[in-house]
């Protein structure tokens, strides 16, 4: 009766999320620990956590599935939809 398409959706943003918690815990020990290292980008900070999670998520969703093209997709359209609806909520509430 389980299906697999949203438990995919969820362990992927879940291991996403942590991924990007454990690079940026790596990433601040390595800039305090270094600060000549300070002037590298990738040290300065990385992509917010919801940019991990839906990689995260769209990975997962594309090795289940053996789609990659569709979670590409999926996740454009997603984001797509976010930007939008944050742009219309921006707008009404002002």
């Amino acid at each position: 009766m389980g299906g697999t398409f949203a438990p995919s959706l969820f362990l992927g943003g879940v291991l996403g999320a942590g991924f990007h918690n454990v690079a940026s815990g790596v990433i601040e020990t390595i800039a305090k620990t270094n600060p000549d290292l300070l002037t590298y980008s990738i040290v300065q900070g990385i992509s917010g956590l919801p940019a991990f999670a839906m990689v995260g998520a769209a990975s997962v969703l594309a090795a289940l599935f053996r789609a990659p093209l569709t979670a590409s997709l999926l996740l454009v359209s997603a984001f797509v939809f976010f930007l939008l609806f944050n742009f219309v909520l921006h707008i009404h509430n002002d």
